[in-house]
């Protein structure tokens, strides 16, 4: 089940208004890891560490560690962000012309 922010933080915050329905929906489901991303991992431990310091993100990091979460790799269209050095010379790329840290020596 791909997860999103939102009911990663849920899960684990007993005090979120959605805890008791995620709860439920997670238990509802087949015994298979939950899959979420990179950037959603990332923003749930951000927000956990908001609203419950570390322990809340000690949590997230211990249902990657036991296999419950799986974090999916990045991908090519993900990584593959705009120049540094020719946004920073010229400022915003032109739409449709955007080039690709792959295209700069200084990268």
């Amino acid at each position: 089940m791909l997860t999103d922010t939102g009911p990663l933080i849920a899960l684990l915050d007993d005090n979120d208004r959605h805890h008791a329905s995620c709860l439920a929906v997670v238990r509802s489901l087949p015994n298979q890891p939950l899959l979420t991303t990179w950037l959603c991992f990332t923003e749930a431990i951000y927000f956990l560490g908001e609203v419950g310091g570390y322990h809340f993100q000690e949590s997230l990091w211990k249902l990657r560690r036991d296999g419950v979460l799986v974090l999916l790799d990045l991908t090519p269209a993900e990584t593959d962000l705009p120049c540094r050095s020719s946004v920073a010379s010229s400022g915003a790329p032109s739409s449709g012309n955007i080039p690709r840290s792959t295209d700069c020596a200084a990268c």
